[in-house]
């Protein structure tokens, strides 16, 4: 991860992947609660990154406290030196943000496959309850943008 000083972005190449894999299985692999984790946003993408945007895949919710902490370890072992992490919980986010995440997202980290599979099925199952709401609230607020 290297950047001038003066952008202050990063390019996450395949070596900083695999760090950051190596940290997320070190770190996340003592968290019972922890399913999987993600890198998602412009690191994900190839694209010069802020930061590195990542996403946890946990059964129950974690404390934000805990998450700062989780993500500082994270920082410490995976981005020494490197852009800050930005940790968010998946399952309790929205259904758009959800589907995003999966749609584009690097995995960095699973505790067991089949229980993974099965979450992001949910996922999915829950975007396509939710998408038709969403794409009529979308077009009823363009409409009202358009009318002024």
């Amino acid at each position: 991860m290297y950047a001038p000083a003066s952008t202050r972005k990063w390019l996450v190449d395949e070596a900083d992947h695999q760090r950051l894999a190596k940290a997320a299985a070190l770190i996340f692999s003592s968290e019972p609660e922890v399913i999987a984790v993600y890198l998602y946003g412009s690191a994900a993408r190839r694209e010069p990154a802020a930061d590195l945007d990542l996403a946890v895949l946990a059964d129950a919710p974690i404390h934000p406290r805990r998450l700062e902490a989780l993500a500082g370890k994270l920082q410490g072992e995976g981005a020494p030196g490197g852009p800050e992490i930005d940790l968010r919980q998946l399952w309790q986010a929205a259904p758009r943000f959800q589907i995003e995440v999966l749609k584009h997202a690097r995995l960095l980290f699973e505790r067991n496959r089949g229980l993974r599979l099965e979450r992001e099925a949910l996922v999915m199952s829950r975007w396509a309850d939710f998408k038709p709401t969403w794409e009529r609230m979308r077009r009823l607020m363009l409409d009202r943008w358009r009318r002024g």
